[in-house]
This record gives structure tokens, sequence and C-alpha cells, in this order.
């Protein structure tokens, strides 16, 4: 869990940024989630946290991960991909978002 992350709608909203495209692949390995992260702002962020929970079938979180990006110019995007190698991911959701700008 991330300290002062916010929702992902909040967190779109507060730090103009998009989690756009996401998109959730399978394989006999894994369960991916890719997507696209764009600065809408006019701020440069020297970190952007993505917090991505899976759920099985059932709706129980079976993980968790996080994901970092640094260094995002206004206008950047990131491609942003996270994984799971539990068996039992079946679904997920971006549970929370945390930017910090560059001074």
């Amino acid at each position: 869990m991330i300290t002062n992350a916010l929702s992902k709608e909040e967190g779109e909203k507060t730090y103009q940024i998009d989690l756009s495209n996401l998109e959730l692949e399978q394989n006999e390995y894994e369960t991916t989630v890719k997507g696209e992260i764009i600065n809408n702002s006019d701020k440069e962020y020297r970190y952007i946290s993505i917090d991505v929970q899976f759920y099985d079938k059932k709706g129980s979180i079976v993980d968790s991960q996080i994901e970092y990006i640094y260094d995002l110019k206004p206008g950047g995007s990131w491609n942003l991909e996270t994984y799971s190698i539990s068996e039992y991911a079946d679904s997920y959701k971006v549970v929370g978002v945390y930017a910090e700008a560059a001074e």
C-alpha cells in the first residue's frame, strides 16, 4: 500500500495524469496489466507510484504490485506493465496513485 495514495480517479484529476488503455493479459505463467500513463500537467514528476491489486474469481485479493515511474515530463508518457504470478489472478484494480513533482 502506498502512503498518501489517492484513488485512481482522484489521482488522475489531482495530478492531471491519465492511466489509459489498461488491459489484462493472461497466460499459463502470469497475469499482466498493461497500459499507458500520460502526464497532462505542466509539472515534471520525479516519480509516480501506481498500486495494482489482483483478485481471484471470488473477488479476494491474491496479489498486489506497486509500479514506479520516474522523471515523467509534461506531455510525456510511460508504458505501464505489472504482473502477478499467482495462478488465481483473474481481475485487477488500480487502488492507489501518488505522484511527487520535481523541484
